[in-house]
């Protein structure tokens, strides 16, 4: 088949023919879904944890994912609704693994802000100090989400830095639209209450 005329296939045809496929098409249709939620992943995944190295990891688990079980995929689910539940998945997992064995080790995260503020000073390399105030909102921010609980974090990630709506968000994560709604707004309030307490 034509890989350029498979480009414009949706995401849910482009699965249904993976599940069909040989193994070298197979491989080349889920390139392109790579290449189309990559980055989405990784943005979701990072603001989660705030380590671009685990994010990375975490993305090539959820993809690995898509891979081993791609025959449960059923047309009615979108399938970026899919993949975002299975990176939460993977994400939440990692996130209490983390806690416990910190709490194992007793040890805190040291070196992290710093190395979050220095990923964020990486991204524009061309002009470092032209955006220093922007990168510094960044960062806080960043470092706010990473101080909620990972209820509203993965809420206010989802919806305000991912652009999904309600619905998607109460598919993915498998609570009623008035939930999703109540919690993005308590964590926006508790994210405005932790930048206020940062800026003081």
């Amino acid at each position: 088949m034509d890989l350029a005329r498979i480009k414009e296939y949706t995401d849910e045809e482009i699965l249904l023919l993976c599940q069909n496929a040989r193994a070298e098409e197979r491989k080349e249709y889920l390139e392109i879904i790579i290449q189309r939620y990559s980055q989405r992943l990784y943005h979701y995944i990072y603001r989660m944890i705030g380590n671009p190295y685990i994010a990375e990891d975490l993305v090539q688990d959820t993809f690995l994912n898509l891979v081993k079980n791609l025959n449960k995929y059923k047309e009615v689910a979108k399938v970026s609704t899919w993949l975002f539940k299975i990176a939460i998945n993977i994400t939440l997992n990692h996130i209490r693994s983390q806690k416990v064995r910190s709490a194992v080790q007793n040890m805190g995260g040291v070196g992290e802000e710093e190395e979050d503020y220095m990923e964020i000073l990486a991204r524009d390399e061309s002009q470092p100090w032209e955006n220093l105030e922007q990168r510094e909102l960044e960062s806080m921010i960043q470092r706010a989400l990473l101080e909620l609980p990972e209820k509203y974090r993965t809420l206010l990630i989802l919806c305000d830095i991912e652009g999904l709506n309600y619905d998607e968000i109460s598919q993915i994560l498998g609570l009623k639209l008035g939930t999703v709604k109540s919690r993005i707004n308590r964590g926006r309030e508790k994210l405005a209450l932790l930048l206020e307490d940062m800026l003081k």
